[in-house]
């Protein structure tokens, strides 16, 4: 009875722990930094499920656990943003109004240009993948 409700406790304590982390980023405004980590994890979370969708496609899963699939992504995706205290479109119009100040910090952490670069390799060929097997199963 004692373990079960110190361990409640630990478990309440590390999700106001969370939580306070999540408010901290919240409280921030977008900086390049923060815009170039956020949009990252964005393209890496797109990649890791484009990457699922084509496994499960090509074991000929249901349709609707796909979809499902492809759900999850988009929860994970906004939840991404929700961290930054942002939404897709409000990151897009930040990126697009600050677009010198992040080339500028990109060129001044190059392995986070290395890291858009590996995603984007990444995401055409994944794409380029799907695509083919679409087309293949089209015939």
């Amino acid at each position: 009875m004692l373990v079960t409700r110190i361990h409640r406790l630990g478990f309440i304590l590390s999700g106001v722990l969370l939580a306070g982390l999540s408010l901290s980023v919240l409280a921030q405004e977008l900086t390049p930094a923060h815009y170039v980590e956020l949009d990252i994890a964005v393209r890496q979370a797109t990649l890791d499920g484009v990457e699922e969708r084509l496994a499960l496609l090509r074991a000929g899963v249901e349709t609707d656990v796909i979809q499902q699939r492809d759900a999850d992504t988009r929860q994970t995706i906004t939840a991404l943003y929700r961290q930054y205290g942002t939404t897709a479109p409000q990151a897009v119009a930040w990126a697009t109004r600050n677009r010198e100040a992040i080339e500028d910090w990109l060129a001044k952490n190059p392995e986070y240009q290395s890291e858009y670069h590996r995603l984007a390799r990444l995401l055409d060929a994944t794409s380029n993948e799907l695509q083919s097997f679409a087309l293949s199963t089209d015939r």
